[in-house]
Parts: structure tokens; C-alpha cells; sequence
């Protein structure tokens, strides 16, 4: 199971309490940053800063509520989980 159908399977809105979700992946050729306000991006995080990323939207099938997941980023949590699935063998 990839990133988008494991984000899409464990939803539940945060606004809503809505558990359908839609979800697509969309690639930044520019950074998010060069296309938002000035006082707005003061207020960004850094990984909205660079360019060449992909993004997740997570959006609520009943209300709307849109969630951003950095790909990459997921990509790593999930990485811990399965090195600790793997328990070394004794000889």
C-alpha cells in the first residue's frame, strides 16, 4: 500500500469527523513560496521553500477540509516502523 492509499484509508476529518477522503498527489515545479504574499510567507515552513517536491492533499469528501502531507517527509516516518518490525537474529 503507498503513501496515498494509507493516508486515504486511516481518515478521519479533524473539522468534520468525516471518514471519505479524496486524494491526489501534486508536484511543485516551483517553490510554494514564489507564489504566495510576502506576509504570508514569513510565516511558511521551510519545506514549502524548495522546488521539485511532491505534496499529498488529503481532502474531506464531506466538508472540504484539506490536509497537505509532504511526500518525502511521509515517506521517512514510515521507514522507523518497518526497520522495528525486523528483530535480529541470535547465533
Amino acid at each position: 500500500m503507498n503513501a496515498e492509499e494509507k493516508l486515504k484509508v486511516n481518515f478521519t476529518c479533524v473539522k468534520c469527523r468525516g471518514k471519505t477522503a479524496l486524494t491526489r498527489v501534486v508536484p511543485f515545479k516551483r517553490a510554494l513560496s514564489d507564489v504566495i504574499s510576502q506576509p504570508i510567507k514569513q510565516s511558511l515552513p521551510e519545506v514549502f521553500g524548495t522546488s521539485g517536491q511532491k505534496f499529498i492533499l488529503v481532502s474531506c469528501a464531506l466538508c472540504g477540509y484539506t490536509e497537505i502531507y509532504n511526500l518525502a517527509a511521509y515517506a521517512l516516518q514510515s521507514k522507523p516502523a518497518e526497520a522495528a518490525k525486523t528483530v535480529p537474529r541470535e547465533i
